[in-house]
């Protein structure tokens, strides 16, 4: 009788592991998704407390991001709509929100650009190189993805107990990006 239970025991542990498989990826997806909302929400008011915001104003004198994609156009152009029905000015100039291709960033500098989002996550070539034109133009990467700031992006959020800004005080320093002081004391920082 005790080997028919652990025979049922380990068939029902074996059941219980293949659909926790399953489970898991759903699981961690609706986590990111959760973290790419929170990170829409927060990143116009860091971008707004960027000391030089008006230097980085096109012509136009918009607020300008680049939501910047690899392979899923219909993804970055949807989380640009989502922020766009959520923020319409910041410091009372209009928001323009520029869906570009990871491969195409460089080509866009013609006009002075906010901040960059990242909408999914890039690989290391990829993300080094928007790394590299954030710094070069002095603006701000932000990026929702968990250990992306780590890797280099300027800022992202730090989800614990509550939700902070987390800034990699390097590329902060490395791209001149001038923030209130005040966020930079209540936020998590890697350094």
């Amino acid at each position: 009788m005790k080997y028919l239970n652990n025979k049922l025991s380990i068939k029902a542990i074996s059941v219980f592991c293949v659909l926790l498989l399953y489970l898991a990826p759903s699981y961690s997806d609706e986590l990111e998704e959760r973290r790419i909302k929170i990170s829409l929400a927060i990143f116009p008011k860091i971008v707004a407390v960027d000391q030089d915001l008006e230097s980085k104003l096109p012509r136009d004198n918009d607020v300008r991001f680049l939501f910047v994609y690899d392979n899923n156009k219909s993804r970055a152009e949807a989380l640009s709509e989502l922020l766009k029905d959520k923020v319409t000015n910041i410091a009372g100039k209009p928001v323009r929100v520029v869906v570009i291709n990871v491969r195409d960033v460089s080509l866009i500098f013609t006009e002075r650009s906010a901040a960059i989002f990242i909408t999914e996550r890039l690989d290391k070539t990829q993300f080094d190189k928007i790394v590299r034109v954030g710094v070069s133009e002095q603006i701000m990467v932000f990026s929702p993805y968990a250990g992306d700031v780590e890797r280099g992006a300027t800022v992202g959020v730090a989800i614990g107990n509550r939700v902070r800004p987390y800034f990699n005080i390097d590329t902060l320093n490395a791209s001149k990006v001038n923030i209130l002081k005040k966020l930079l004391k209540v936020s998590k920082r890697y350094e």
